[in-house]
């Protein structure tokens, strides 16, 4: 394409976030592109085709109660929710030194006890805190100071309990324990109201179907709006509005932007007025946690009663849905592959010539997104939080669960893209 193209938006990135932000426009009338670095839309949601003829979900799957917004926008879709069914059999728990099935962790009752209290005491904190901006209380401030490691153990959590929390909290973290931000794990509970709520958050209920079909609906329904194998490298605001610059040469003219990309893939971009030195700072400083996914369905049920399996040495956490199942190992990647899968058919009595098909998605690895979500480490989150909100303008809207209030689920990713939207189209000058 030589020369330039005009748009009323462009829309930078074809995550959820992205998608949804192009959606609402797009039946607002507005005339929108999207450009999308890699070869399909969906970014982290993602579902991944098998040599069975079957697509698995290797990116996000999970919707919480909290999750109104997606909720909402699954409805739009004519897609529906189902119980995970994850907190309705015992435990698979895999501790350093010891592995059994139970509901409540194999730690002696006192063990058990300093643990729960030291939980408690996290929850009474973080309550205290606005989720939004945690980092403008005291309490948030403070527990920034520590991993959540070092909390727990602070007050009075026994090496036996920081196990269990390492085993519980570090797979869906993507990041171990020592090297996560206290405030990052209370802000979790923060937004989800609670302890008990935070946990169900994280596994209640999944996309009938498979949370793919989320992405790949809403670009059906914007079809030729999305062009894939794009990559933007520059975007300048100017007086009568944006202009987009890809890697190819191209340029897309518009009245105002939508940047919708992980912050790993922020730091390649070329933005005109520079943002301030603290938008920068924080880019360059935050990172995603690593993780890589595997995914499998089994030709018969498993033997074993349990649905989750929480610590190990291959992955961290893996869990069942029936003959479905999926796994995180929270590192740089394990070769070969079947690794893996060999840990996830283990996890739950089966061997993997049980596996009908299989496939594995390593995030750190994977071009555009570079790992998992944003984990905050300690000291991070209270002064790189405020400066990864410094760059929005009136023109330029940004979108993605990076820069909301659910910081590592789909939900984060729709709201912003709503909020994103609904602020261009609230502004009758553009």
């Amino acid at each position: 394409m030589s020369g330039s193209r005009r748009r009323d938006v462009v829309v930078i990135g074809a995550g959820l976030a992205g998608l949804t932000a192009a959606w609402r426009l797009h039946r607002a009338g507005v005339d929108v592109q999207v450009l999308e670095a890699a070869s399909t839309a969906g970014g982290r949601v993602h579902g991944e085709p098998t040599n069975a003829g079957r697509v698995l979900d290797t990116g996000a799957e999970f919707v919480g109660p909290g999750h109104h917004g997606l909720r909402g926008l699954l409805g739009e879709l004519g897609l529906r929710t189902v119980p995970a069914g994850l907190d309705t059999s015992p435990i698979r728990w895999r501790l350093p030194d010891l592995t059994r099935t139970s509901r409540l962790p194999p730690i002696p009752r006192a063990d058990l006890w300093r643990l729960a209290r030291g939980w408690w005491r996290l929850r009474r904190h973080a309550l205290e805190l606005d989720p939004g901006e945690p980092w403008r209380t005291p309490v948030g401030a403070r527990l920034d100071t520590v991993s959540l490691a070092d909390w727990m153990r602070g007050h009075g959590v026994t090496p036996r309990g920081l196990q269990v929390t390492e085993a519980l909290v570090g797979g869906f973290a993507t990041t171990h324990t020592h090297s996560l931000s206290a405030a990052h794990a209370a802000r979790w509970i923060a937004v989800a109201g609670g302890l008990v709520p935070a946990l169900r958050s994280g596994h209640a209920n999944v996309v009938a179907g498979g949370a793919y079909l989320i992405p790949q609906r809403l670009a059906e329904r914007l079809g030729a709006v999305i062009r894939v194998n794009t990559q933007v490298t520059g975007l300048a605001e100017h007086g009568r509005g944006v202009e987009v610059t890809t890697r190819s040469g191209a340029r897309w003219q518009a009245a105002a932007a939508v940047v919708a990309v992980p912050v790993p893939a922020l730091r390649t971009l070329r933005l005109e007025p520079v943002p301030p030195p603290s938008w920068r700072t924080a880019v360059d400083a935050l990172g995603y946690g690593q993780a890589t996914k595997v995914a499998a369905v089994a030709a018969t049920a498993p033997p074993a009663e349990h649905r989750v399996v929480l610590g190990g040495s291959a992955l961290a956490i893996a869990w069942r849905q029936g003959r479905h199942f999926a796994g995180l190992a929270t590192g740089p990647g394990f070769e070969p592959t079947t690794d893996l899968t060999e840990d996830l058919a283990a996890a739950f009595g089966l061997t993997t010539g049980d596996f009908s098909a299989a496939v594995v998605t390593n995030w750190t690895s994977r071009p555009h997104i570079g790992g998992s979500y944003l984990t905050y480490r300690p000291g991070q989150l209270a002064v790189h939080g405020p400066g990864l909100r410094a760059a929005g303008t009136r023109r330029v809207r940004y979108a993605g669960a990076d820069h909301s209030r659910w910081p590592n689920s789909m939900e984060g990713a729709v709201h912003t893209g709503h909020v994103a939207a609904a602020a261009l189209l609230a502004d009758s000058s553009l």
